[in-house]
């Protein structure tokens, strides 16, 4: 089994241009997050030296394989959901928050350019009821691939450069938050 690597913390600096352009509420929600339950079976026990429970980690466990990515966006953004019949504005509203976060915490914890990936959406509820995996995380995983273009993660967001999408319901954790996984697939033909 290789040892995990984990990327250096960030900087006061580097999180002070990394939360600009974010709206307060996203900001000023970021450093007071809670930490996160342990998540041993996963392999992403623990929290980020920089701060708590905001880690982009390259996690390799096992043989080799392509390089992951975890970004925790914070706890609290309203996610999209297909179901909700809303004013444009608020909807809008709702896709540029959840792109400002991805394209935040993408630059704060140095995620690299990647040419091709696969993106995992996990989304840990605020609570233990039973949640649709394809409503909110479903639907507000295009504007988190958003942010992750605009953080020049990815060079765009079509099938040439993100192979597969998935969604799923995780633990509970407090507030609510979205997971994203991203694993390189620029070697893989």
């Amino acid at each position: 089994m290789s040892p995990r690597r984990t990327h250096r913390p960030a900087t006061s600096s580097a999180v002070a241009e990394a939360a600009h352009g974010i709206p307060p509420a996203i900001a000023a929600a970021t450093p007071a997050s809670p930490p996160p339950p342990p998540m041993a079976a996963t392999g992403l026990a623990g929290s980020h030296p920089g701060g708590p429970a905001l880690a982009a980690r390259e996690v390799n466990a096992g043989p080799p394989g392509p390089p992951t990515y975890t970004l925790e966006l914070p706890p609290g953004l309203r996610l999209l959901n297909p179901n909700h019949r809303e004013h444009w504005a608020d909807r809008k509203r709702r896709f540029d928050s959840l792109k400002k976060a991805t394209w935040a915490m993408a630059l704060k914890h140095h995620v690299p350019h990647l040419g091709k990936a696969r993106i995992h959406v996990e989304y840990q509820p605020p609570s233990r009821r039973h949640y649709d995996p394809d409503n909110a995380p479903a639907a507000s995983a295009k504007p988190c691939i958003d942010g992750l273009v605009a953080a020049h993660v990815l060079p765009g967001d079509d099938s040439r450069y993100v192979t597969a999408v998935t969604a799923t319901i995780g633990e509970p954790h407090p507030k609510g938050r979205l997971v994203l996984t991203i694993t390189d697939e620029t070697g893989v033909q």
